[in-house]
């Protein structure tokens, strides 16, 4: 997983009055990148987040609209959860944005 604060890829859809940073999904799936991304931001390890993903979504179905495997498929898709008071989005290509 990496990240940055780069400009935000085609497709996604975040609001200017906020920061946020992209983390890849890369090999993995978008639920473990959300939770390692929230962890990032809050500046704790994964395992020490006062909340868990499951409390939020289903991960099963998040990581169904997503596959590791082809995201080409995704053209319009996106996802926006409230998760531990963060805004966090999954765009279309699978990149998680996280707001600081």
């Amino acid at each position: 997983m990496s990240t940055d604060n780069r400009t935000p890829e085609a497709g996604a859809v975040l609001p200017s009055s906020r920061d946020y940073r992209a983390f890849e999904t890369g090999d993995g799936d978008v639920t473990t990148t959300i939770v390692f991304a929230i962890a990032d931001v809050e500046g704790v390890d994964p395992l020490e987040l006062d909340v868990t993903l499951r409390d939020h979504v289903d991960p099963e179905a998040l990581d169904s609209l997503f596959p590791a495997d082809d995201v080409s498929t995704l053209d319009d898709a996106h996802v926006q959860l409230a998760i531990a008071g963060h805004d966090v989005r999954v765009s279309p290509t699978g990149v998680v944005y996280v707001d600081v």
